[in-house]
């Protein structure tokens, strides 16, 4: 069964609309309270101020709608005919949707539904499933209501507000559900995710478990710290944000995309960052997934750096070469990780570290421009152990420190029988101790190569 997903509206001057203001079948996005064609209905006794436009009590966009009765605290309703949608069948349930403040501490609300057939026919009662909700009259307070549309699709529903005293009204959304008797208040559960694009953004729409996806908004802000976009602080369930309207003081109302059958939309103009959020058949809003495209993209994947837990790399580092060789101590049982840095900002570095300590690592840069790719080569390998059986003479021990004699600029290594280099430099003279201080235990020295082993007691 093809679903008529309408939203209860007061329409501007001008709009399409049908003989007598029921939406017919097209998407409506919520609209401000602008112009008013019903008043009070004097059929069920309602002789207290009429519908009126408020101007400084409103939840979203400039206005709502004041409805006060202060004569007596019985029930009182009102119509308007701006405010109505024609069902698919007899079946299913229409829900109706509306945000509410109280005039005094004892007002109450409660959100029926009615019908007629002609825009002359006098109002019915359908039955509705709606009980009165207590206000106050410092916050909003959600009120709903639901009834089975019997009479079909030859008659046109309407919500009919009642209430205790009166209060303010915002932000209503009338549709109708084939399934559910349940009014959807509840936000989509998965935001939109995989975002991207430059002059075109594209997006992959999240996942709603109620009533499902119906569209998506898409705000863009130069900010350079934008404001949080927050479900229910400065993005409103419900709410009316049009085109060109803003979200969160800073953020601007790009476009209102009706449906899920579009995932790309090319701004007219360029912002800094976007946001791209969706609603459900209820306008209840997914959280906003934000993004800041690239800009002037680029072939470049390259890194500016590039270096490992452990080991030295062979060559060094060069943005130009792509291969090298990681020798580990002797050893070595903890395999290293690796760390890179992209050269062009947003460029995009994925590593896989080596799975064992002889294994191989690669760092793979995509540049901005999302096709181009580098591909960076770490080859790891372990130090063997030190070979004692060579001897040089004239290295010996001098106390906790070693002398090496007859071998002025000769390159000279001390290192534990685990492999770690405990010094490493050239000797300047012919008989030179060096700078270190040794624990008892047998140690390697090599000169220029050769090994000696020195035991030092």
């Amino acid at each position: 069964m093809k679903k008529k997903l309408l939203f209860l509206a007061l329409l501007f001057t001008g709009f399409v609309i049908s003989a007598f203001g029921q939406a017919t079948g097209s998407w409506y996005t919520p609209v401000d309270f602008q112009a008013l064609s019903g008043t009070l209905n004097t059929t069920y006794g309602c002789t207290g101020t009429a519908l009126a436009l408020n101007t400084t009590t409103y939840r979203t966009g400039s206005n709502s709608l004041s409805a006060l009765y202060t004569g007596s605290n019985s029930a009182k309703t009102w119509w308007n005919d701006n405010l109505g949608i024609v069902p698919s069948a007899a079946t299913g349930y229409v829900h109706v949707i509306c945000w509410v403040k109280g005039y005094n501490a004892t007002s109450t609300a409660t959100l029926n539904l009615g019908y007629c057939a002609t825009a002359t026919a006098g109002k019915n009662s359908a039955t509705s499933t709606a009980t009165a909700t207590s206000l106050n009259t410092t916050t909003w307070t959600r009120v709903t209501g639901y009834c089975v549309p019997a009479k079909g699709t030859a008659y046109t529903y309407y919500p009919y507000p009642s209430f205790s005293y009166g209060g303010y009204w915002d932000d209503f959304v009338i549709y109708y559900d084939a399934s559910s008797s349940t009014t959807d208040v509840v936000e989509p559960n998965v935001a939109p995710s995989a975002v991207s694009g430059t002059t075109t953004l594209s997006w992959t729409n999240g996942s709603d478990a109620g009533t499902g996806v119906q569209g998506t908004i898409i705000l863009g802000t130069n900010s350079t710290s934008p404001t949080a976009i927050v479900n229910g602080t400065n993005l409103l369930d419900q709410g009316y944000y049009p085109v060109g309207g803003t979200v969160a003081t800073d953020w601007t109302v790009l476009t209102n995309i009706s449906g899920t059958a579009t995932t790309t939309y090319a701004p007219t103009t360029t912002y800094t960052t976007y946001a791209v959020i969706n609603y459900d058949k209820a306008y209840n809003f997914s959280a906003a997934t934000t993004y800041t495209p690239i800009v002037d993209p680029t072939s470049d994947a390259t890194l500016s750096a590039l270096s490992t837990s452990a080991g030295t790399m062979s060559p060094s580092f060069s943005a130009a070469t792509t291969t090298y060789s990681v020798e580990l101590p002797y050893g070595t049982t903890v395999v290293p990780t690796v760390s890179a840095t992209a050269n062009i900002t947003g460029a995009q570095v994925a590593i896989v570290d080596a799975t064992t300590v002889t294994g191989t690592a690669t760092v793979t840069v995509t540049a901005t421009n999302g096709t181009t790719k580098g591909v960076y080569t770490l080859n790891y390998t372990v130090a063997t152990g030190v070979n004692l059986a060579s001897t040089v003479a004239k290295v010996y021990t001098s106390g906790a420190s070693i002398t090496v004699e007859g071998y002025a600029g000769a390159k000279v290594s001390v290192v534990s029988l685990d492999g770690i280099t405990l010094y490493s430099g050239v000797v300047s003279s012919t008989k030179e101790i060096l700078p270190v201080s040794l624990q008892t235990g047998v140690y390697a020295v090599l000169v220029n190569g050769v090994t000696t082993k020195v035991i030092v007691k």
